[in-house]
């Protein structure tokens, strides 16, 4: 059982990790324009909101174990 919820807790992690690693390489592509689109402050909130959907996500799919 231990085991399980490790690996959970691991594939969990390197999910955000590489989410978080594929959002920063695709914004430093971005244009000066498409900065001045988009303000900060949202692009922060929608990325972390992105990032507590998927943990809640895995959460159900784990049972809520980890």
């Amino acid at each position: 059982m231990g085991v399980r919820i490790y690996l959970n807790r691991w594939i969990g992690a390197r999910v955000i990790y590489n989410l978080r690693n594929d959002l920063f390489s695709t914004i430093q592509l971005m244009s000066w324009s498409w900065f001045d689109k988009n303000k900060t402050g949202e692009l922060i909130s929608r990325t972390t909101s992105d990032e507590n959907l998927l943990k809640e996500l895995s959460l159900q799919k784990t049972g809520g174990c980890c």
